[in-house]
């Protein structure tokens, strides 16, 4: 798929060194762009955080290889109170393997700090909903963009939750 001549793969390239979004109109490496944009980035820096920043809040995801065939009962566990981590994968119970040992993954939650870390989870507060507002009515005048998922949308997902939006955004542009 990456050697089809419509592909263009960039690497370490900031969005704005690809798209640029001037007067209503979108444009593709300098050109007018026509097709349609799917974004699913952060809606602040599509456009410059010219509203001011969303807030997010970030996880810092550790590993561990416990010496045991099964570390919990199910393979995630959310632990909301008294730990300092909110949630443990067990990888194994996933996609159960024949091994003495198991992997886990402990996420321990974080301040968001752009450029250090990855955006997870927006922060709901009445001011971070009325600077979001704002970005939503800016991209209404951009009619080929659409923009899907939890940082986009600047919502909690679930995976089968943002699995189903995807698809109903889809179906509806088709």
């Amino acid at each position: 798929m990456l050697a089809h001549k419509n592909i263009k793969l960039l690497l370490n390239a900031d969005f704005h060194e690809v798209i640029n979004l001037s007067s209503e109109k979108t444009k593709l490496f300098g050109k007018k762009f026509k097709g349609r944009l799917i974004y699913t980035g952060q809606l602040d820096e599509l456009f410059d955080k010219k509203f001011g920043e969303l807030p997010y809040r970030s996880i810092d995801m550790k590993f561990e290889t416990v010496d045991a065939q099964n570390f919990q009962s199910a393979p995630v566990v959310n632990y909301p109170n008294n730990y300092d981590f909110t949630r443990i994968t067990e990888f194994k119970q996933i996609h159960p393997a024949k091994s003495e040992r198991t992997t886990i993954l402990k996420e321990f939650p974080q301040e968001y700090v752009a450029g250090q870390n990855e955006p997870y989870y927006p922060i709901f507060t009445d001011s971070a909903q009325a600077i979001y507002q704002k970005y939503f009515a800016e991209l209404a005048q951009y009619k080929n963009i659409t923009a899907v998922g939890r940082l986009a949308e600047y919502r909690y997902y679930d995976i089968d939750d943002v699995v189903k939006r995807a698809l109903e955004v889809f179906n509806a542009l088709n």
